[in-house]
C-alpha cells in the first residue's frame, strides 16, 4: 500500500537528477530508498533513471519571463529548498505539500521571503537554492542547483544543459511547461536532470513589445540522495518582482539585486559593494553601500538581471529603507 502511494506521489515529479561521484551532498534523516520514478512510454527524449533518491526537498520560488517582440521568453528561475524527507511516509502530507506551500506563498505580499514558507508548513530546514546563471559557454542562461552554503563543499552544485524536450503529455501543454531532460555541464552535485509532470508555468501566448517583464510563483519538490535530485511539482501565479530580492538568504537584501544587476564583485571579506549609480537606480540617496550578508557570493557569478524594468527597483525603495544596509564609509 505504501509503495503504491509513493509511486502516485512520485508521478507528480517535475525533475530527477542522477549523481556524479564526488560531492558530499545533504544527508537525509529518513529512508526514501524505496522511491521509484516513472516516465511516459512511447518517447525517447526522457529515459527513466534507475537510482532511487534518498533525500527530498520542497522548492519555493519564481519563474521569470520577458517580452521579446510578440512572445514571452524565459529569463531564468530562483527557488529556496526545504527538507521534507521525513514526510514521505505520510502520503496525505506528501501528496499535498506543494499545493499547501503554494497556497501560503501565493497570498503573501511582495515583502514576504520565500525562505519563510518552510516554517509555516512545518519544514523549516533550508538546505539549498536553485537559480539561473550565465551558461558556461558564455551565452544565455542555465539552471543551477546549489547546496554549497549548506554542506561547505564547493563541488555541491550542478549546472544543467537541456538534452531532451517533450510537451506535457498528461495535461494541457499550453498551460504546463515542457518536460525536460538535462545533463550536467558543471559541478558535481548530479550528472542528469529531468523535469516532468509540470503544472502551470507557461506565460501568456503573446505580448506587445515594451510590455513589462512578468514573474510567476511556483513550488516544487526535490528528491536528493546519492547525488540524486528530483523536482516534483511546479505551481505558478502572478508575482511582483521583489520576490526575487527577498527569496532566500542569497536574495534577502534589496541591494543584492542591484549588486547582481550592476555586476558588482565581492570583496575579500565576502561583502559586496553597491556603487552610487546602483543605489540611485533604486531610488536611494546615491551613496555607496555594502551588503552585510551574501552567502557564497562566488555562486552568483554571471547572473544577468539587467532586463528588469527600473520601475521595479524604484517601487522597492521602501524595502531599502527597512534593510538598514551598512554604508561603505563606516566599514
Amino acid at each position: 500500500m505504501f509503495l503504491t502511494q509513493l509511486l502516485v506521489a512520485l508521478l507528480s515529479a517535475a525533475a530527477f537528477v542522477s549523481a556524479a561521484p564526488g560531492p558530499s551532498g545533504p544527508t537525509a534523516n529518513c529512508d526514501t530508498s524505496t522511491a521509484v520514478m516513472d516516465l511516459p512510454a512511447g518517447q525517447t527524449q526522457l529515459v527513466s533513471p534507475t537510482t532511487p533518491p534518498l533525500f527530498i526537498l520542497l522548492g519555493v520560488g519564481i519563474q521569470n519571463y520577458t517580452c521579446s517582440s510578440t512572445t514571452f521568453v524565459s529569463t531564468g528561475a530562483v527557488a529556496s529548498l526545504f527538507d521534507i524527507s521525513c514526510i514521505l511516509d505520510r502520503p496525505s502530507d506528501f501528496l499535498t505539500i506543494q499545493q499547501r506551500a503554494f497556497d501560503r506563498w501565493d497570498v503573501e505580499g511582495p515583502d514576504f521571503p520565500a525562505s519563510s514558507i518552510g516554517a509555516d508548513i512545518h519544514t523549516p530546514t533550508l538546505d539549498g537554492f536553485h537559480f539561473s546563471v550565465t551558461s558556461p559557454s558564455g551565452t544565455g542562461l542555465s539552471p543551477e542547483w546549489d547546496f554549497t552554503s549548506v554542506t561547505g563543499n564547493p563541488n555541491d552544485f550542478v549546472i544543467g544543459a537541456k538534452v531532451g524536450d517533450i510537451p506535457d503529455p498528461t495535461g494541457d501543454p499550453a498551460f504546463n511547461i515542457d518536460w525536460l531532460a538535462l545533463n550536467a555541464v558543471e559541478g558535481q552535485l548530479a550528472s542528469q536532470i529531468f523535469l516532468i509532470d509540470t503544472v502551470g508555468g507557461q506565460p501568456p501566448a503573446s505580448c506587445v513589445a515594451g510590455d513589462p517583464d512578468i514573474q510567476v510563483k511556483y513550488t516544487s519538490n526535490f528528491l536528493v540522495g546519492r547525488g540524486v535530485l528530483v523536482i516534483i511539482t511546479y505551481l505558478y501565479s502572478a508575482l511582483s518582482y521583489m520576490k526575487l530580492v527577498l527569496l532566500s538568504p542569497i536574495y534577502d537584501h534589496p541591494l543584492t539585486f542591484l549588486a547582481l544587476k550592476h555586476h558588482c564583485l565581492p570583496t575579500d571579506s565576502g561583502k559586496v559593494e553597491v556603487p552610487p549609480t546602483a543605489t540611485t537606480d533604486l531610488g536611494g540617496s546615491g551613496a555607496a553601500v555594502m551588503l552585510p550578508r551574501l552567502p557564497t557570493p562566488s555562486r552568483l557569478r554571471g547572473v544577468d538581471l539587467s532586463r528588469v524594468e527600473s520601475s521595479h527597483l524604484r517601487d522597492s525603495a521602501r524595502l531599502l529603507s527597512r534593510a538598514e544596509p551598512t554604508r561603505s564609509d563606516s566599514e
